[in-house]
């Protein structure tokens, strides 16, 4: 096989690598079958130049990168804190969130900004609007299980437990109140206030970014 397929393919599993994108899930996006994707890789089948095209854009580098020919530095500088991150689910509407995180590879992945910073970071979409206009429908939440960045009026995504290893999640403002209660508050303010006690919850993520008009 060519150095120039050899090239592609190396430069294809590191943007794998950095994005934490798996092959299948990567064919999967792509529409082409778990086989074909392996053989390019493994370089026993010459790479598409369609395909090649595609895996630009899924991880938003310039075609030329992954030949291996000079690109401006600019445009590919971001790729170590850009992170392809996962969309678990809905807020506010029931759909549990604990459930969802291992199946990555069946799960819609975008690709975000300055994420890599962050460990384990995952996507919900807000429904409902009790929290607009700071977050209003179809907005996407970046999220991270990290309770030490959690402060009195941070926006949260608050996890309930309803029976055993199911979960109902709301997007709120927090607010500490003792040793065993939390206050969970809306923007809009035809949505009352609600006391929780600690023991009732299940998980506390921290709303990091608020991402709008997602295409």
């Amino acid at each position: 096989m060519t150095d120039t397929n050899k090239i592609i393919s190396e430069n294809v599993y590191a943007l794998l690598n950095k994005g934490s994108v798996t092959q299948k899930k990567l064919a999967y996006d792509l529409g082409i079958k778990i086989d074909t994707l392996f053989n390019y890789l493994k370089n026993r089948a010459k790479w598409d130049s369609n395909v090649v095209t595609d895996i630009a854009r899924y991880f938003n580098v310039p075609v030329d990168f992954l030949y291996g020919n000079p690109v401006n530095a600019n445009t590919v500088s971001d790729d170590k804190k850009s992170r392809n991150v996962p969309v678990l689910g809905k807020v506010e509407c029931g759909i549990p969130i604990a459930a969802q995180i291992n199946q990555t590879y069946d799960i819609e992945h975008l690709l975000i900004d300055n994420a890599s910073r962050y460990k384990d970071p995952f996507l919900l979409i807000a429904e409902g609007e009790s929290m607009s206009p700071f977050i209003n429908p179809k907005d996407y939440l970046l999220c991270i299980d990290d309770s030490a960045k959690i402060k009195n009026k941070s926006a949260v995504v608050v996890s309930f437990k309803t029976e055993p290893e199911n979960y109902e999640a709301n997007a709120k403002l927090y607010y500490d109140l003792d040793d065993n209660h939390i206050m969970l508050y809306s923007i809009n303010t035809k949505f009352p206030p609600t006391v929780h006690q600690k023991r009732d919850i299940a998980y506390v993520y921290k709303v990091i970014k608020i991402i709008r008009d997602v295409k």
